[in-house]
């Protein structure tokens, strides 16, 4: 009911506006489309210097729908290619125990650093080469974001909005969800290519500072209200 009762409806990505209009049948011409936001500032490259291990991370909850144990199943296959190749995984959730057992059962523990929790995610990105979203399902996410701000190259698969957030072959690579042989290739193509990864994380940076710069989002969303505001009926 609240989706009629609204003069107006805000959506951070075109993939949800689509799903409301198809699920719900709202008019789509009173539904805004506002990206999440990424302060730039804080997420920010830094002097400290890049794993000397090509080391991908993964920053999320351990929930089936981010599909972490695609991840591994990817993964154990770039070990393949790349033996010295690392990966870091921050985040926890009910999955812990599948995701667990799946690294003991294929010999990974010795690859694989997970971090339960922290406040603060940025020395594992500074660190990486690559950052992976497995997800099979999406809404805009913002580790993605923050990643891509960060300067870092990242391979995403195609659920939800993510797709919106990536410029595939420019800012990072975009994969089939569900498939870990695609993800692994991408994540091969990037970590065997120094020229190719760092003109996607700088090219990543640019984008995520001209289109999705808190500033910008906040200044649109004024906008919007304002915009809004100004079409409803004088309650007075």
């Amino acid at each position: 009911m609240l989706w009629f009762l609204s003069d107006l409806i805000i959506a951070n990505a075109e993939a949800l506006k689509k799903s409301i209009v198809k699920i719900h049948g709202v008019d789509p011409n009173r539904i805004a489309v506002i990206p999440n936001g990424v302060d730039d500032n804080y997420f920010a490259p830094d002097a400290r210097p890049k794993d000397l291990l090509p080391t991908i991370v993964y920053v999320g909850r351990l929930v089936k729908e981010k599909d972490p144990l695609n991840l591994l199943r990817a993964f154990k296959q770039v070990l393949e290619k790349i033996p010295e190749a690392r990966l870091i995984v921050v985040g926890d959730g009910y999955l812990r125990g599948r995701f667990r057992q799946f690294i003991e059962s294929n010999s990974l523990g010795e690859c694989i650093t997970h971090i339960f929790g922290t406040r603060d995610v940025r020395p594992y990105l500074s660190g990486a080469w690559v950052y992976a979203l497995p997800s099979r399902s999406e809404g805009f996410p913002n580790a993605v974001l923050e990643a891509m701000s960060m300067g870092l190259p990242v391979v995403v698969s195609r659920a939800g909005g993510a797709p919106e957030l990536v410029e595939d072959g420019i800012t990072g690579l975009l994969v089939p969800a569900r498939d870990p042989v695609a993800l692994a290739e991408a994540l091969l193509r990037i970590l065997r290519d120094s020229e190719l990864r760092n003109e996607m994380g700088l090219k990543a940076r640019e984008r995520a500072i001209r289109h999705y710069s808190l500033r910008q989002i906040v200044k649109l969303t004024e906008n919007v209200l304002l915009e809004t505001a100004g079409k409803c009926p004088d309650l007075n």
